[in-house]
């Protein structure tokens, strides 16, 4: 069936008629059209069903003006390491600890304890999904992490700050191949999404991100697609979003690693605002530190890796300790530790000691000496100079004093006459603290 002639209409009842008839006008199946009208109709694709109607053109509007001051402020949820409607990573090797590391922070961000030094900005529930080990093993870890930290799981589970998922109880995929393309399940990422908001989760942290996904690592734009999905559910939800991710190969002489070291393609770590890396303790420092080389792998340290929307942090440092659990077995968990300053065991005495020593002017900068000021630190101090950590931490010290006047140096000849440059004190002061390093 013919639809009315335009021309036609428009001399019996004018335009207005006409843009009528057109706005109103229906889709024409092909048998309405005649043979001329029907080849047109399949050159422009109309006979087929394909017509659309015409569309509003991509536009991008002039930036609204409001004062500053009312912009909301980023919400940073564990000091710069989580915040609300923002992806963050955290990158280690296997075995470092990081399982057990995201275990007692998200143990801090529901009970809102500064248990590995940081104070939550508030109380938060937090869903945790661990895609490597099965939810027995997850629950020791928990058990044990409440255990040292004397904190009420029972209560904490009653009133609903935990939530847990594992690989063997709960199984999830964000995304796939089906053949060469990406399908992202589009349902799964709805219900995360649904269950996030239902229960009013403020960090939802997912251990390891390779868990998550069946798409090729090595893909730039495979991870883009991921990464895009994991911003979408943050910004959606308003929720942190943690994820664990593991590193590539070290190369051969390696001994650290830094955000650039993450596994697969670069486009997911791009993708995130805020990442950190996991260093276990290298076995120089272990000497430093006078920690045996069998025991230096329950120390790590967290630096900074990516920090797009806050300050960069400083690294800090983390221990495993076991802890003798309830079902007679012991199960491991994190604590703060520092990393032992040359200083730690130097006290006022022993400075003034060792400035008396350098009053009678006998002692030499030159560590190559016999009579270097060093071998005075040592003696007060009862480090060995034969042994390297001891050594280092010695030349440490004096370079600190020599920075700070407690001692400095004075040009003369030796009993040779040959021109020397000795240690005498310094002009620091009597009523000053000791000094030592910030």
């Amino acid at each position: 069936m013919k639809g009315p002639d335009l021309n036609d209409l428009h001399r019996e009842k004018g335009e207005e008629a006409v843009r009528t008839a057109s706005d109103s006008a229906r889709s024409f199946e092909p048998d309405d059209f005649g043979p001329d009208e029907q080849a047109h109709a399949e050159g422009n694709g109309e006979a087929d069903g394909e017509w659309e109607p015409p569309r509003n053109p991509w536009t991008v509007p002039v930036l609204s003006w409001r004062d500053p001051e009312t912009i909301p402020r980023r919400v940073f949820l564990y000091g710069h390491c989580y915040a609300r409607g923002f992806v963050s990573a955290t990158i280690a090797d296997g075995g470092v600890g990081k399982s057990l590391f995201k275990i007692v922070e998200f143990l801090a961000c529901a009970t809102r304890r500064p248990l590995l030094g940081i104070t939550p900005t508030e109380r938060i529930r937090v869903l945790y999904w661990n895609g490597d080990d099965p939810y027995v093993e997850i629950e020791r870890r928990i058990h044990a992490a409440c255990q040292h930290y004397s904190i009420d799981l029972k209560r904490l589970l009653a009133e609903g700050w935990l939530f847990v998922g594992t690989r063997d109880k709960q199984p999830l995929c964000l995304a796939e191949m089906k053949g060469r393309s990406v399908a992202l399940n589009q349902s799964t990422i709805d219900d995360l999404c649904a269950f996030i908001r239902q229960k009013d989760i403020g960090l939802a942290c997912f251990d390891p991100l390779r868990s998550v996904h069946r798409l090729p690592e090595n893909n730039n734009d495979d991870m883009d697609i991921i990464g895009d999905a994991f911003n979408v559910i943050a910004e959606r939800t308003n929720a942190a979003i943690g994820l664990d991710h593991h590193i590539r190969k070290m190369a051969s002489g390696q001994s650290e690693v830094t955000a650039a070291d993450a596994r697969g393609a670069t486009a997911l770590i791009n993708k995130v605002r805020l990442s950190r890396v996991l260093n276990p303790m290298t076995s120089k420092l272990a000497k430093e530190a006078r920690i045996k080389e069998d025991e230096r792998r329950r120390y790590f340290r967290a630096d900074g890796g990516k920090a797009n929307i806050a300050p960069a942090t400083k690294a800090r440092w983390f221990k495993i300790v076991s802890v003798p659990c309830a079902n007679g077995e012991d199960t491991p968990t994190i604590v703060v530790w520092s990393y032992p300053s040359p200083f730690d065991s130097v006290t006022a005495e022993h400075m003034q000691q060792v400035r008396a020593m350098a009053a009678d002017g006998n002692y030499r900068k030159d560590s190559r000496a016999e009579d270097w000021i060093g071998r005075a630190v040592a003696k007060v101090l009862d480090l060995d100079l034969e042994n390297q950590a001891d050594r280092k931490q010695v030349k440490t010290i004096l370079k600190t004093w020599f920075t700070n006047r407690v001692l400095t140096t004075k040009n003369c000849n030796d009993k040779t006459r040959r021109p020397r440059v000795y240690v005498v004190p310094g002009d620091w002061a009597d009523e000053e603290p000791n000094p030592a390093p910030v």
